[in-house]
């Protein structure tokens, strides 16, 4: 019998991180699942195999797969078949499915209603049997929009949170998790299973669109317009929709803020520990990202015209850094808004930022935003 955790539907119950991606699935009802175990989402594939049976009759097919590669073609035959399926696997294995996966994405939009998700698990401490890589720029490669979680409640949600995004966008999403979370334990509000039909699924070929199904020059070249014009714009209206973006602490009151924090993922949890350790709780506007790219230009144009200076928290390169920079300086040049002093990797006065190696902790975090605090009161 299945872990009864898994099966409750309302309440309140404790999990993994590991965990927390296999009853998002379960409540999201994704029918097809797989990829290649490798931390820090092994745990998935322990879950899939430990409960085979009872996945089987309940219509879900959850399997590992021999590389990540061929994970990544099972998610295309998924959307060939017209069935929501999602990829699991680490960092490394990102680029072993790389190849299939651009190829997907292209095709995506010839299902209309599918959706597809790859679960990556990165490793910023390099903890685990991991290198210390981020996954972000690869997946914006692979042209997928990228959801980061933060809490152990958005771990879950977002899993049903990303397959509705990527119906309405018609691409696949890119879901990013990394150790600490995937290992940590919280305690969430639980919803109700969706169990998949389990009637066989009849390919019908004459109804596929060819033009719309084929990777290959020049129709790829069309594709890449399509995903550029239409269907990345979708992915930012939906995330605008569905409030996966926020500003928080930004209407305590009517006058300009010094200064702002962008922040998304694990980062935006350290963040808030470190306002809580300052005695700075809600003292300073959060934009705190879930879906990280496409940027919403909108969301991060209102932020900016409410502070006079930004500092954007993030693990690794500065990659939300680069894309608020880009999106601000064009709108400084516009006229859309004021100056204002962006800072991520680099802090004011020459001094070193969030570090671009390793990963943050609390400590870490503390000390550079109880800089970025105490500055203002030398000004």
């Amino acid at each position: 019998m299945v872990d009864e955790r898994f099966l409750k539907e309302d309440g309140y119950e404790v999990f993994n991180g590991s965990e927390l991606i296999v009853k998002g699935s379960l409540e999201a009802g994704i029918p097809i699942a797989s990829g290649y175990m490798g931390s820090p989402v092994a745990e998935f594939f322990t879950f899939s195999e430990n409960f085979k049976g009872w996945l089987s009759f309940n219509g879900f097919y959850w399997e590992a797969a021999k590389n990540e590669a061929e994970g990544a073609a099972r998610l295309n035959g998924a959307r060939v078949m017209g069935k929501d399926a999602m990829a699991v696997m680490k960092s490394v294995g990102l680029n072993v499915a790389a190849d299939p996966l651009e190829i997907s994405n292209y095709q995506a939009a010839a299902t209309v209603g599918w959706g597809g998700i790859v679960v990556v698990g990165d490793d910023p401490h390099a903890s685990s049997t991991q290198v210390a890589s981020s996954s972000r720029y690869l997946l914006r490669k692979l042209r997928m929009p990228i959801i980061e979680p933060s809490t152990p409640q958005e771990v879950k949600d977002f899993i049903g949170a990303s397959l509705e995004l990527s119906r309405s966008s018609q691409l696949i999403v890119g879901y990013l998790i990394q150790t600490f979370q995937a290992d940590g334990i919280g305690s969430v509000e639980l919803y109700k299973n969706k169990y998949p039909t389990k009637e066989k699924v009849k390919v019908d070929i004459s109804r596929i669109d060819v033009m719309k199904g084929t990777s290959l020059p020049p129709v790829s070249g069309e594709h890449e317009k399509d995903i550029v014009i239409r269907r990345l714009p979708l992915a930012i209206r939906h995330a605008r929709e569905k409030n996966l973006n926020r500003i928080l602490y930004g209407d305590m009151d009517s006058s300009h803020r010094p200064i702002g924090f962008i922040a998304s993922g694990l980062a935006y949890n350290y963040l808030e520990q470190a306002f809580h350790a300052l005695g700075m709780d809600e003292r300073f506007p959060v934009l705190k990202l879930g879906m990280i790219y496409p940027l919403d230009e909108e969301i991060v144009k209102s932020f900016a015209k409410g502070v006079d200076t930004i500092y954007v928290v993030e693990e690794k390169e500065p990659f939300i850094e680069s894309d608020v920079s880009y999106i601000l300086n064009g709108a400084y040049q516009n006229r859309e808004v004021d100056h204002v002093d962006i800072w991520g990797k680099k802090f004011p006065d020459g001094k070193d930022g969030f570090p671009e190696f390793g990963g943050l902790d609390p400590s870490i975090m503390i000390g550079k935003v109880g800089g970025a605090i105490l500055r203002l009161q030398t000004l």
